[in-house]
C-alpha cells in the first residue's frame, strides 16, 4: 500500500451485544502520494470474515477507494460473502 490514496488497516476483532465477532478496518484517504501527506478523512468499518477474506478484498487501491466511497455497502457482504458495516464518516 506504498503511496496509494486509499489505504486500509486492520484494527483487530470486536464484538456486538450478540457477541457476534468483527474485523475492525480503518480506510483512509490521503491528500497525495508524497510520504509527507497528510490524512483528509478516515472512516471505520466492521467486516465479518477474517483478515485473509478482507486481504483479499481489498487488494488493490482501487476496492479500497470503492469501499471509502461505496454507499450500498451491503453489495460487498454479497459479493465477497463479508458484511460491512459504516460506523462514522
Amino acid at each position: 500500500m506504498n503511496n496509494w490514496l486509499y489505504t486500509y488497516t486492520l484494527e483487530g476483532k470486536c464484538y456486538d451485544a450478540d457477541r457476534t465477532e468483527y474485523e475492525m478496518v480503518l480506510v483512509s484517504r490521503w491528500s497525495d502520494r508524497t510520504e509527507k501527506a497528510k490524512e483528509v478523512e478516515r472512516k471505520c468499518f466492521y467486516f465479518m470474515g477474517t483478515e485473509q477474506q478482507i486481504e483479499k478484498l481489498l487488494k488493490t487501491e482501487l476496492e479500497v477507494r470503492n469501499l471509502f466511497y461505496n454507499q450500498n455497502y451491503a453489495r460487498f457482504g454479497i459479493i465477497e460473502k463479508l458484511e460491512a458495516k459504516r460506523i462514522y464518516e
